[in-house]
């Protein structure tokens, strides 16, 4: 027995190597252990033990300690009888222990295990047997934290990669994970107390497998420097909850949750979903995504694809209980940030406002930077705040665009069914008939109405419709797109229409930017009323009208 310093695994002196005492197998249980001394002098317990007769054959010689102290550096479970094996690690603490025993590493390369519960952190494992007859590659995996102590608990050359060949029946840390464990095949749950959290390596803070079943982490799942650090991965996943935030970092594709080749569950997160200065950093993905819950803000950092919500295919909600807000840029283009996309939406929720970005030198360009865009339809967008876009510099407005429904009927083809304001609407494009990208055209497309506490002020809504040579919306040159819907050979009843406005404030125009002339257009708008103003239009086509504002022209226009 040893004992020494308390400090982290990086800063103990090694001493000499421990005792180790090695018991008989107790046949009745089909077990045996291996006692040693820690580093701090607590007294380890590792007891290894299956199903019927003949124990594992645990050997003092299956441990090796780091420099030939006091650290276990590696425990050697490669032998055949360790097949199906449960390796449980035990502290007993001794007077200035910590209570706790450090592994850096676990070798049951070519096992599968059935358990392994390590009383303290480990650094990596690695356990499978490659076969597909269905067993598990390991049934648990427990332990204080994974990673904590980098690679200060192992041998020269160790690294903090985990793998598991097999199904991974369930992942239970107390504390924070900083390695990366990747399963080829399934993980039954993942219950982490603390953070994931990448690092300056890449591919650090991962957890990876095909499908994985419910996710709970109680602190944040965050990006580090290095590329694709911070990561939850999935060909599928049922369900996640993480009870702090979901943050980018310097890394590309950093801060990530992402479902690739399936479907997303529920998600919620307990604070904000935040972008970094990473390229897709901060971002959650899902070929389908069930639906998403911020209990604080989204938030687009700096560059591309940063603080997104996303879905190849459809997306069911999104509720935001703060802003939904993109990044600012200085002197590079920037193309999504701070954002909500997915083929269709069902209802979207912000408790706060939608604010783009700001284009600080106009030396860049910034697109769709606190925006919601789909590639068919929305059903519904409810803001308790305002839309606001910026005029600093470069432009850079407040985005909503849709498409249109993927089966439109013969006088129905809604690209967004509705849009309450609770603010202002400033310095806003909203655009439906347009894919995000403007490469799918709908000439019908629908919106069903608009409900605007607040003032409208700077901003345009085309549906079905786009702005002529003098890029002013209202003006005699707005053409209707030239896209049409799935049914425009066989159902000519379809046209793009508006069916009610509602603006509780005042409407106006701007005379400083190219959108001066501000418009309302759609090939039929049923309903318009503004703050002492109340249109006169008809079942037909209109000619245009002019809305009284204080500033600039402003004009509805059916086309």
């Amino acid at each position: 027995m040893i004992s020494s310093s308390t400090a982290s695994p990086a800063h103990r002196t090694p001493a000499a190597r421990p005792s180790i005492e090695a018991l008989e197998a107790r046949i009745a249980l089909a077990s045996v252990f291996v006692t040693y001394s820690d580093v701090d002098g607590d007294i380890v317990k590792v007891t290894a033990s299956k199903p019927g007769p003949g124990a594992p054959s645990l050997d003092p010689s299956d441990f090796h300690f780091l420099n030939g102290g006091s650290q276990l550096a590696q425990l050697d479970l490669t032998a055949p009888d360790f097949q199906g094996a449960k390796i449980v690690f035990s502290v007993t603490k001794a007077p200035g222990g910590d209570g706790v025993a450090h592994v850096g590493y676990i070798d049951a390369t070519g096992r599968d295990l059935a358990q392994v519960v390590v009383q303290g952190d480990l650094g990596r494992i690695k356990a499978g047997d490659a076969k597909s007859n269905g067993t598990p590659g390991l049934g648990l995996l427990s332990a204080s934290s994974v990673g904590e102590y980098g690679l200060a608990t192992q041998n020269a050359g160790g690294d903090l990669s985990s793998a598991i060949v097999g199904k991974l029946g369930a992942l239970k840390v107390a504390g924070d994970f900083h390695g990366t464990l990747r399963v080829v095949g399934d993980i039954g749950s993942v219950a982490l107390g603390g953070d994931l959290a990448g690092g300056a390596a890449d591919d650090s803070g991962v957890i990876s497998a095909a499908r994985i079943g419910t996710v709970k982490i109680g602190g944040n799942l965050a990006g580090g420097s290095g590329e694709d650090s911070g990561q939850l991965l999935g060909a599928s996943i049922r369900a996640v909850t993480i009870g702090g935030s979901l943050l980018g970092g310097e890394g590309e594709e950093s801060g990530q949750l992402a479902a690739y080749d399936g479907k997303l569950g529920p998600v919620k997160i307990g604070g904000d979903v935040r972008g970094g200065r990473g390229t897709e950093s901060g971002s959650i993905d899902g070929s389908s995504l069930q639906g998403v819950s911020i209990g604080g803000s989204l938030i687009g950092g700096p560059r591309s694809g940063s603080g997104g919500v996303t879905s190849g295919g459809d997306l069911g909600f999104v509720k935001i209980a703060g802003d939904l807000q993109g990044g600012s840029i200085r002197g590079f283009s920037v193309d999504r940030s701070g954002f909500i996309e997915a083929q269709q939406i069902g209802k979207i929720t912000i408790g706060g406002s939608l604010l783009a970005g700001r284009d600080e030198t106009a030396q860049g360009i910034l697109t769709h930077s606190g925006a919601i865009l789909a590639r068919d339809s929305i059903g519904s967008i409810a803001i308790k705040g305002s839309i606001v876009g910026n005029e600093v510099a470069g432009y850079s407005f407040a985005t909503i665009s849709a498409r249109g429904q993927a089966e439109p009927t013969a006088t129905r083809d809604l690209a967004l069914g509705s849009l309450s304001v609770g603010g202002d609407v400033i310095f806003a494009r909203i655009d439906l008939g347009l894919s995000p990208d403007g490469d799918r055209q709908n000439a019908d497309a629908q919106l069903g109405s608009v409900r605007v506490r607040g003032d409208w002020a700077s901003s345009n809504l085309l549906v079905g419709a786009k702005v002529g040579l003098d890029s002013r919306a209202g003006t005699s040159d707005d053409v209707k797109l030239s896209g049409v819907g799935a049914n425009f050979f066989t159902d000519t009843a379809l046209r793009s229409r508006i069916g009610s406005v509602l603006i509780g404030g005042e409407v106006r125009g701007s005379l400083d930017f190219a959108g001066s002339h501000v418009g309302f257009v759609a090939e039929q708008i049923g309903s318009f009323k503004a703050l002492g103003f109340r249109a006169q239009l008809t079942a037909g086509k209109d000619a245009p009208i002019i809305v009284p504002s204080s500033v600039g022209v402003v004009t509805i226009r059916e086309i």
